[in-house]
């Protein structure tokens, strides 16, 4: 079990495009962010608009409320402090008739949970050109 601090990173946005608020979630989850994300909101005077959202580690707050205020059209930011409990990761590559592959495993809290990388399933799938449920089924076999 691993514990430590996060920060989330808040706006809400009424005025741009959904190319342009694209972008800004791939610059901040190129630049390190945890998580990155939208929400459809209802904004004053019933404008339809997106609360965004960012993720990232606690001590790295001003560099991610700066990066949402270059990429967006917002004025300011709001900002939170969260601790967060995750379960320590490890990946294994595994090799079977369909190629190799990496199997993710979470333990903690008297939890185990394993699952195939998704990029992973995808590249087996388009090579062979399955689906990814038929890769999963090949891998289970």
């Amino acid at each position: 079990m691993q514990e430590n601090e996060i920060c989330e990173i808040v706006c809400n946005l009424d005025d741009m495009t959904g190319e342009d608020l694209g972008f800004a979630l791939e610059i901040l989850l190129e630049n390190g962010a945890l998580d990155a994300y939208t929400t459809a909101i209802q904004m004053k005077k019933n404008r339809p608009g997106y609360m965004l959202t960012c993720l990232c580690e606690a001590a790295d707050e001003e560099k991610f409320a700066a990066l949402v205020l270059r990429h967006t059209t917002t004025l300011g930011v709001r900002t939170r402090l969260w601790k967060r409990h995750t379960m320590e990761r490890t990946s294994q590559i595994t090799r079977s008739e369909l190629g190799q592959y990496r199997i993710k495993t979470a333990e903690g809290f008297g939890e185990t949970k394993s699952k195939i990388e998704y990029e992973d399933l995808a590249e087996l799938a388009r090579e062979h050109n399955l689906t990814i449920a038929e890769v999963r089924k090949k891998l289970s076999e």
